[in-house]
Formats: structure tokens, sequence, C-alpha cells
């Protein structure tokens, strides 16, 4: 069995289906038939029971957001007051919701979210952080880190064949 999945709720070929569009979420579903020898019909089978069974969430698109004048990106460490952390997914909840959040984490260890931030500048990250964070009551302290440069995931794909391979 699959780790945390029911084996008979993904097959082969789901797994198969979802690695593509996890490298490519634009991929159609005649490409997925020609790829893997199946009918069209039998993809889009597939994919709505997999939207329906809770396992393919959504599709994304990868944006360059430097592109568009967000230069600057960083992760910023949460650490909330004692008191606080009972409601650890209503702050999740809350702070995700903030215009600059990209992604939000819930860590273990010292820190208890990991936030990254995207905007236009350092005067605005700076603005971010003091205003929607350290003088936020809940938290305890926020750490920023800026990030110079990264890679996304899907970016090294190409180098791996499937789910099995993470498995290893």
């Amino acid at each position: 069995m699959k780790s945390g999945i029911n084996e008979s709720a993904v097959d082969d070929l789901d797994e198969k289906v979802l690695w593509e569009l996890t490298r490519n979420a634009r991929v159609s579903s005649t490409d997925l038939a020609k790829r893997f020898g199946v009918s069209e019909a039998t993809i889009h089978n597939r994919l709505r029971r997999l939207r329906d069974i809770g396992i393919w969430e959504s599709s994304h698109a990868e944006i360059d957001m430097t592109k568009l004048g967000f230069n600057v990106h960083a992760l910023v460490s949460i650490r909330l007051k004692p008191h606080s952390r009972a409601d650890l997914a209503d702050h999740m909840k809350r702070f995700a919701s903030k215009a600059n959040t990209m992604s939000i984490f819930v860590l273990g260890g010292p820190t208890d979210l990991l936030i990254h931030i995207v905007c236009e500048s350092t005067e605005r990250l700076y603005e971010i952080v003091t205003k929607e964070f350290n003088q936020d009551e809940h938290v305890n302290y926020a750490d920023t880190q800026v990030v110079y440069s990264f890679r996304r995931g899907a970016q090294h794909m190409e180098k791996l064949n499937g789910f099995d391979d993470l498995r290893k």
C-alpha cells in the first residue's frame, strides 16, 4: 500500500497522470491519452475521480514574479506566543490571507509558521514584517530571511520518472 493512500483509490495510471500534471499542469487530456495509450474519455474519468476523492486539488501556473516587479522574496519565521499556539490553524489561515503571502507552512521545532512573502522592495518587506507580523498581538517574534535565488521543485522533475522515485 502506498503511504497514506488506499491502494484501490489510486493505480499506476492515476499516478502517471498526476505526475505529468505535476510537471506541467497545461498538458492536455489528448496528450495524456496518447502518452499512456488510453482513450481521452479514460483520462477525463480518471481526473474527475481524482478530484472527487480529493487527491487532485488544483492546477497552478508557475509565474516568474520578478518579471512582474516583485523582486524581493523572503521567508518569515513566526513564533507565536504560548497562549496563541492552541489556535495555530486559525493563525495559519489568517496569515495565508495576507496579500503578499505566497505560501505558508506549519513547522515543528522553535518556529511555528514559515511564510513565503513576495514584494516589490526591501522597504515594502520591512513594512510588511513590522506592521503585519512584529506588531501582531499573537506573534512572539518574526525572523526574516531574504531569498537571493530559488528553484521550484517542478524545475528539476525531468530527471525523475514518477512518484516511485520519491518513495526510494
